[in-house]
């Protein structure tokens, strides 16, 4: 394989195994360990700026998996936001913290049966 193929995008990566590029997404192959834990290639820890001890969200589809590292930051002031709204849209519908907490006890005993409400 020529170390640079541009027209197919195929290139080959320092630990000699083929690695796709378009514009800025990388693919690499890896493999999943008895564990179920992926090492994610360094290249592309570095370009992600996913560094020790972030967190990554794991999506799953019926397309595969993404990961996407999460801005624990960002997703508190959304989350604090989300919050906010529904709380509002509660307060104007009349639904109390007790209703809720109904709710969610009657959806996990649907759920899990009696043992688990």
């Amino acid at each position: 394989m020529a170390p640079d193929a541009p027209e197919t995008g195929l290139k080959e990566s320092f630990i000699s195994k083929p690695r796709l590029t378009y514009s800025k997404m990388a693919i690499e192959l890896v493999k999943v360990s008895s564990k179920g834990q992926v090492v994610l290639p360094k290249e592309i820890r570095d370009e992600a700026g996913v560094a020790e001890r972030d967190k990554l969200l794991v999506i799953t589809d019926e397309r595969g998996i993404l990961l996407q590292k999460v801005d624990e930051r960002q997703a508190k002031k959304e989350l604090l936001s989300m919050l906010d709204y529904f709380g509002e849209k509660f307060r104007k519908a009349g639904i109390t913290k007790a209703d809720v907490e109904k709710e969610i006890r009657a959806a996990r005993a649907e759920k899990y049966g009696k043992a688990g409400s």
